[in-house]
């Protein structure tokens, strides 16, 4: 059976619940685990903060956690006892394939150099994370950092995987020539009972989630809801959303908008200050991050789902919108263009104007929206499963290999 090292992050100040690596990697495991991929993960968090924990509840693919020490405040995501792990399974052979997912943190690091020393193929999946805006964010660190620490690890990588065409097209124009491949995210895809054909979809959450979810967010009760699902910070144009919604309150003043996620990077309070100015903070909701049951339920009960980004590798919030039934109005750096030429949504330009106009439209019109839903859901389950996305990766996973096989090792 191929057996396939994961290598994923804890990202500083983020949950493991909303950290996009381990969302992907809790759907992509169990779907490969079926694919016939034994799949094991390495990762680090802080012992103080159990949030931070990665776990992948419905497989058994084992997750070993390091705990991170005080230089981690210096290189993100140190954790010593991580190298040692590394290479003793990679000496045994117990991997034939490491697939590091981002690359800003020590894990991805050290994996990659245990495996260069062990001759064991790596692939590199980026998430996004050389994007022109994401480099230019903190650019100085992160030029060192890519110079110094990353560049060799790409260089000497078996394979590099893009998300989008776009991203492929990005990380050519770096000048990395390895071999390449495009595989999209997935979505889990809810019971297609669940969705009836009625004009009032979506709303019909299970009766039970439903009604906590009300008891929560009584605000939320009857109104039409505009539903942000991400990290609070710069990079998903928060400052777009905030302004936008002020225009919005006023077209539409039984609106709520409700933002699910944690504040990163402080990008929260500057939000709250715009809404402050516009009068209207009232009519939104910052939820926190939202699991579970109210994670689907803050889906079902939301009209449309927003996400005006700046940068984007392939948004796991917007798949599983769709797969929920959302209509959805993203920005063109979300590099989903299908959401458009699909009729289940509408892409935009980063620009506050464009934002207010492409929800206003939604929110004038249910049977716009209830078409979108029915084609957002059609969309992913055709697509964008995680079986499907697991079929694909196995795949290149065999390609690498036979690669490997018929060259002669260094």
């Amino acid at each position: 059976m191929l057996s396939v090292l994961h290598i994923v992050p804890n990202v500083p100040g983020l949950p493991a619940a909303v950290s996009g690596p381990m969302t992907v990697l809790r759907g992509l495991i169990p779907a490969l685990a079926a694919a016939g991929v034994h799949c094991e993960v390495a990762t680090v968090a802080d012992a103080n903060r159990p949030e931070y924990r990665f776990s992948i509840p419905t497989t058994d693919a084992p997750v070993h956690t390091f705990p991170t020490t005080a230089p981690a405040r210096l290189w993100n995501g140190y954790a010593p006892r991580l190298a040692p792990f590394l290479h003793r399974q990679l000496y045994a052979g117990r991997f034939q394939l490491v697939h590091i997912h981002e690359i800003w943190h020590y894990p991805g690091f050290a994996a990659a150099r245990a495996a260069r020393r062990h001759h064991i193929p790596t692939i590199i999946s980026f998430h996004g994370d050389l994007d022109e805006w994401r480099l230019r964010y903190k650019r100085l660190k992160k030029a060192v950092y890519l110079r110094l620490v990353q560049n060799r690890a790409i260089r000497a990588a078996a394979a590099l995987h893009a998300l989008t065409a776009a991203e492929k097209a990005r990380i050519r124009q770096l000048g990395y020539v390895q071999p390449l491949f495009v595989c999209p995210n997935g979505a889990d895809l809810p019971d297609a009972s669940n969705f009836p054909d009625a004009a009032d979809l979506p709303g019909n959450a299970d009766a039970d989630d439903a009604a906590a979810f009300r008891n929560r967010f009584p605000q939320l009760a009857g109104k039409p809801v505009i539903l942000f699902m991400g990290r609070i910070h710069p990079m998903k144009g928060v400052d777009l959303l905030a302004r936008s919604f002020v225009d919005l309150a006023r077209r539409f003043p039984n609106a709520r908008l409700l933002v699910a996620g944690p504040d990163q990077d402080g990008a929260q309070a500057p939000m709250e200050s715009i809404l402050c100015a516009g009068g209207v903070r009232d009519r939104v909701i910052f939820a926190g991050t939202l699991t579970g049951s109210d994670k689907h339920a803050a889906l079902r009960q939301s009209q449309l789902f927003v996400l005006p980004s700046y940068s984007e590798g392939f948004s796991t919030a917007v798949v599983e919108a769709m797969a929920a039934g959302l209509p959805v109005v993203i920005s063109e750096q979300c590099n989903f263009p299908e959401a458009a030429q699909h009729s289940a949504g509408l892409v935009i330009p980063t620009d506050s104007a464009a934002l207010t106009n492409a929800v206003s439209a939604l929110l004038a019109d249910p049977a716009l929206r209830c078409q979108m839903a029915g084609n957002a859901r059609a969309l992913i389950a055709a697509r964008y499963s995680w079986p499907a996305i697991a079929a694909a990766m196995r795949g290149h996973y065999g390609d690498i290999l036979e690669r490997r096989r018929i060259q002669p090792r260094p």
